[in-house]
């Protein structure tokens, strides 16, 4: 038999079956809503995004206005200075940092729509604040709360292919007809061109998924990106097919051969992540958030009652470019808060890391089984690409602990300058503070 037959074989007994057309079906209703929903979260982010900084250029243009109508504050709070640094930055020049969604969120929402996407930065901000959680900590599993296309294709598709691979031998061995199939021909190749014929047709559905998914997208994501989704997601696909086939090798009648591929789903889509999850969760509990509450309570206080002079010391060591050319007495009383805010700041950046080694570590942890876990693996490729993985999230928190740590300096560096903040020193601590966000 020919490629051109065995697919118009194949072809027709996919959509002269009710059951199979059902199936198929509603795998493609299943899709077009999980990219609708990506659709949805990537619209509603980009919203809030431009709507918050829209907030912070209003912010920004009331505190010009006070600068050139001479004022020291705004009336309504009489005990803002605008001239000090503290009161200049931390009201009206806070940083705003936002996760850009990805037009490609459309096809793998991810973790975008269970965690922060945006902060607003203050001195003693961290990745682990009450407002970040639940914690960035999902080490590359697939979450079942989220229902979008790599759900679909991850764990619905399998299933699809199942079912119409299921008859595949398993038929002719139960009517006694691959006695006739081999004396018109190869056995193993008539095989091989039924399992062509449907890899073929569900290429052709991804291709027409892909093109729905970047019409939802707006048309933003350019065919690059496109294309990577694509190749990973047809990976997938073939990964499957070839797994279907040398279990349809083992010549059981369609029961049997049903049970075994369903069995195989079992084992690769839900025992494997399974396993691999929970041995991660025993070795690394999920309390990061409340280790980071624990610091921030003994942390604060015992940095608090050191004694400023050796306090100084060490601030000034890890700052050797401020100036100390003025008498130490002017200095201690210009940044006597500062330092020990300095101190703080620098405690928390501490901690904050030695949290995110052991993030880093579970990852780790996790990907390390992707040689015998390719579901979590074609899973976590789809959400990198879509930059909703582990990787962006990570990518965020360490520019929230970075622009914390600029503008704590920023404040205290003036302050022990004995910086009087006007419009234009304003607006250039502005231009620092926005460099590389």
């Amino acid at each position: 038999m020919k490629l051109r037959q065995a697919i118009h074989w194949e072809w027709k007994s996919l959509f002269s079956s009710p059951f199979l057309k059902s199936i198929i079906g509603v795998f493609i209703l299943a899709s077009i809503y999980g990219m609708y929903k990506g659709r949805q979260v990537f619209l509603h982010q980009k919203e809030i995004l431009a709507q918050l900084h829209s907030e912070s250029e209003t912010v920004v243009a009331e505190a010009l206005q006070l600068y050139q109508e001479g004022k020291v504050g705004p009336e309504s709070r009489p005990w803002v200075d605008i001239r000090t640094p503290f009161y200049a930055y931390l009201v009206y020049l806070k940083p705003l940092l936002g996760l850009s969604p990805s037009p490609l969120m459309v096809f793998s929402v991810g973790q975008a729509e269970s965690f922060p996407y945006f902060k607003r930065v203050d001195p003693f901000s961290s990745p682990y604040d009450h407002d970040m959680v639940p914690e960035i900590s999902n080490p590359e599993r697939i979450s079942l709360g989220s229902l979008d296309f790599g759900l679909m294709w991850i764990y619905l598709l399998p299933l699809v292919l199942i079912a119409c691979a299921m008859r595949i031998g398993s038929f002719e061995r139960e009517v006694q007809l691959y006695k006739l199939i081999g004396t018109l021909g190869n056995e193993k190749k008539w095989k091989v061109q039924r399992f062509v014929a449907l890899a073929i047709f569900f290429l052709l559905l991804l291709s027409l998924l892909l093109l729905i998914g970047w019409m939802m997208g707006e048309g933003q994501a350019n065919l690059v990106e496109i294309g990577t989704m694509g190749f990973w997601a047809m990976l997938y696909l073939l990964f499957w097919l070839v797994l279907l086939f040398f279990l349809s090798e083992l010549q059981l009648l369609q029961t049997g051969q049903a049970l075994i591929f369903f069995l195989a789903w079992i084992l690769f889509a839900l025992i494997i992540p399974g396993a691999v999850q929970q041995a991660i969760a025993l070795q690394f509990p999920n309390t990061l958030s409340l280790e980071m509450i624990d610091a921030k309570r003994s942390g604060k206080t015992e940095i608090y009652e050191q004694e400023f002079r050796t306090t100084k010391a060490k601030i000034l060591e890890s700052h050797p470019e401020l100036d100390q050319s003025l008498p130490d007495s002017l200095r201690t009383e210009r940044a006597l808060e500062g330092i020990y805010m300095a101190a703080y700041r620098e405690f928390l950046s501490e901690v904050t890391r030695k949290l995110d080694s052991v993030q880093s570590e579970k990852v780790s942890r996790a990907r390390a089984w992707f040689p015998i876990n390719p579901v979590s693996f074609f899973h976590h490729r789809l959400s990198h690409l879509a930059r909703t993985d582990y990787d962006a999230y990570q990518q965020f928190k360490q520019e929230i602990t970075h622009k914390a740590e600029e503008l704590n300096f920023q404040i205290f560096s003036q302050e022990w300058e004995g910086v009087v903040v006007d419009e234009k020193i304003f607006l250039q601590t502005q231009k620092v503070l926005n460099e590389n966000q």
